[in-house]
């Protein structure tokens, strides 16, 4: 079932289980290892919000998985055009929680955020 599962169900998915606290559960931890060795493998097909509400979900889940990370930070840096202000919020906020330092990916996201200042509503 996973392997059918694309980049928007992944995600959503990810933001369910912390939406709901289920994470938390031991049934829900399984879960989510098993979620995050999907998007490993499947994060080069995720669309710009995908990629930013599975980084949120997993600082969100407190799991640093530097597979995912990694897949996260180079598909993001390749990017950064069309990252929106949400996106780019989300992806910052969530590395800097999981203390994951990618100061390519900080500085592709910084200079991306004078490109879409328009967007962020304080």
């Amino acid at each position: 079932m996973l392997a059918m599962m694309d980049g928007w169900t992944l995600s959503n998915t990810m933001w369910g289980l912390v939406k709901t606290k289920f994470h938390t559960s031991a049934l829900g931890k399984s879960v989510s290892k098993y979620l995050i060795a999907e998007v490993a493998r499947k994060a080069e097909t995720f669309k710009s919000q995908e990629l930013s509400i599975t980084a949120w979900s997993l600082a969100r889940m407190k799991m640093r998985s530097e597979t995912v990370l990694h897949e996260i930070s180079r598909v993001a840096l390749q990017r950064t055009h069309s990252l929106g202000a949400q996106a780019i919020s989300n992806t910052l906020w969530a590395f800097a929680s999981l203390n994951q330092y990618d100061a390519e990916l900080f500085n592709a996201l910084v200079n991306a955020t004078a490109d879409s200042f328009y967007e962020f509503d304080p």
